[in-house]
């Protein structure tokens, strides 16, 4: 990483924006990033342009190593080392800014001060998007304390309810009580305990609320053997249904968070997507609340 005298420049930086640019935050792996580069479109509709870490390399290997084979030296910015969260990502900004990034993405960016806020925030809004691995589509009451009382059915009719409307007017009932059920972390634990039969990784906008930004795209489903999870129920095996859920969710990464980040650059890049406070339109046509679906 070159420092120039305003901050920090990637080495192999060029500005050529016939590409959009993206940088990466990642606190692991970094298989979105990973997904991203090996992507057949990258370098031709899409770039990324450089990578910002909070953990050093001895902790996330894999994601300092991705970056690296692809001529990117990550920006190692250590939580530890601020005051408050507001000092962190003035920091993070100021460095990010000198990259002239198109899109932030976030590749399992985690731990300390891992709430995208203020001032970074602001200035990247609706520029800033995370995949998480559960189909955040899906909408509750929390007032009714067990979500699960709501059943299948309602909970179904709810999602094809909200997913068919504008992301603005669907915002009115989320706003009036709704929560999105599988938010936040071990949403696929979560997911497979409540009888979901297939699971869907999900790329939002960010926002400052966990899980809480306007979808783009939900992936490709993946099926969940719900006959071995209503067994390991019957057992009252739940830490062979967490473990279960782990190796799930590790598959997800490739099979669902790779690609549906990948759709969610291509439209962007393309220029198809186009991204505002409270209104998301494809093509030219109002998003419906649940995104794209692959």
């Amino acid at each position: 990483m070159k420092i120039s005298s305003g901050g920090f420049l990637p080495e192999a930086y060029k500005p050529d924006k016939s590409t959009m640019d993206i940088v990466f935050f990642f606190s692991g792996g970094a298989s979105s990033m990973h997904a991203v580069l090996e992507s057949p479109e990258h370098g031709r509709i899409y770039r990324v342009a450089g990578a910002v870490t909070n953990r050093p390399e001895r902790e996330a290997a894999r994601g300092w190593d991705t970056a690296r084979q692809h001529g990117i030296e990550p920006l190692y910015v250590s939580p530890g080392k601020f005051s408050t969260r507001e000092d962190f990502y003035s920091y993070v900004a100021d460095a990010v800014d000198e990259m002239r990034p198109d899109v932030i993405g976030l590749s399992g960016f985690l731990r300390k001060y891992s709430i995208i806020s203020e001032p970074f925030l602001g200035r990247y809004r609706n520029r800033i998007f995370n995949v998480h691995p559960a189909d955040l589509a899906i909408v509750y009451y929390p007032e009714r304390r067990k979500p699960i009382e709501l059943g299948r059915d309602g909970i179904e009719k709810t999602k094809k309810h909200l997913g068919k409307m504008e992301w603005r007017h669907a915002r009115r009932f989320i706003d009036s009580g709704f929560e999105r059920l599988y938010s936040g972390d071990d949403a696929v634990t979560m997911a497979v305990l409540f009888g979901e039969n297939e699971l869907r990784s999900t790329v939002h906008v960010v926002e400052e609320k966990v899980d809480g930004g306007k979808i783009l795209v939900r992936s490709q489903p993946k099926e969940v053997d719900a006959a071995y999870v209503e067994r390991m129920l019957s057992r009252n095996a739940y830490s062979r249904i967490a473990h279960y859920a782990s190796c799930l969710q590790d598959e997800m990464k490739r099979d669902c968070d790779g690609p549906a980040f990948i759709k969610s650059l291509e439209l962007k890049a393309a220029g198809r997507l186009d991204i505002k406070d409270n209104f998301v339109t494809l093509d030219g046509e109002p998003l419906p609340y649940g995104g794209y679906l692959m």
